[in-house]
């Protein structure tokens, strides 16, 4: 995911695709594997396979992206017209409390006085 994220040169921090997209996705596969009776699950529907069935949960993770990836690019395209998505380099440097707020992150020093 590290070299991915540097590759495409996405901002996630709190690894939100790691953790929500990567786990979501296996657990969509692994649906289509624990439904059979076999294994504890309910069964398939008649005519359809272990494998039919993996192939119908991996289609509906591909239309999930697909949607998911075209609303974000919609709305990220408006956020970007109507205010940016991107501070200059200098407020970068500055940090955004310190831009936005007046004041930047709490020390220990300052916990201490509360």
């Amino acid at each position: 995911m590290v070299v991915l994220k540097s590759w495409l040169k996405v901002d996630d921090t709190c690894d939100v695709f790691g953790v929500h997209g990567v786990c979501g996705i296996v657990g969509c596969l692994g649906t289509g594997i624990l439904t059979s009776a076999a294994l504890g699950g309910t069964g398939y529907a008649e005519g359809i396979t272990m494998l039919k069935q993996v192939g119908i949960q991996a289609a509906s993770i591909g239309v999930c992206i697909l949607w998911s990836g075209i609303v974000a690019y919609v709305a990220f395209k408006i956020a970007d017209v109507c205010v940016g998505l991107r501070v200059s380099e200098e407020i970068e440097r500055e940090g955004l409390d310190v831009n936005s707020h007046g004041k930047g992150r709490i020390t220990n020093k300052i916990w201490f006085q509360l």
